[in-house]
């Protein structure tokens, strides 16, 4: 029989889960998009100015903003999942699987 901490238990471990994995995906989608971002502005400016350009970066990436952003984002993940897994612990385990409130 499963108690109320084992399935409190699942829950938290798959927030953790989630929270890591948005974290994951940010870090890279940050790191390949200011990448593109900076070689598509650069092109279009070398082109408009018929110059070239080396190592200028127009969208920097600065590593304590994204710490900040990513740590902003894990909280506001833990906190959304804190309320529903308040109310499922009040709710017994037989319950949640059958699907029944009380």
């Amino acid at each position: 029989i499963t108690k109320n901490n084992d399935i409190a238990k699942i829950f938290i471990l798959q927030i953790i889960i989630v929270g890591l994995g948005v974290i994951i995906t940010a870090i890279l989608g940050i790191e390949i998009f200011s990448g593109l971002s900076n070689k598509l502005l650069l092109s279009a400016f070398e082109d408009f100015m018929t110059i070239k350009i080396f190592k200028l970066s127009v969208i920097p990436t600065r590593p304590s903003i994204m710490a900040i952003d990513l740590a902003i984002v894990f909280v506001v993940t833990i906190v959304s999942s804190v309320i529903p897994l308040l109310y499922l612990k009040a709710l017994k385990p037989l319950n949640i699987l059958k699907g029944k409130k009380k």
